[in-house]
């Protein structure tokens, strides 16, 4: 039995998980950059998953914050 799943903002690089998040227009020269990719270090899909969770959350952050000190 084979089970997939999908993982949004993932690619898989060889057999390693990186995350990958477009940073929003409005928030480009506050971050310095049009994308995030950031390795997370792991083959396992179910680490992967709450790696994406918790970097995802953070950037999120990030952006906002960027947003503010308009």
């Amino acid at each position: 039995m084979v089970i997939t799943m999908e993982l949004k903002r993932v690619i898989l690089r060889g057999k390693t998980y990186y995350f990958r998040m477009p940073v929003p227009k409005d928030c480009i020269k506050a971050i310095g950059k049009t994308e995030i990719v950031v390795s997370l270090k792991t083959k396992d899909p179910m680490a992967t998953k709450a790696s994406v969770a918790r970097l995802e959350a953070f950037w999120t952050a990030r952006f906002n914050e960027a947003r503010g000190s308009k």
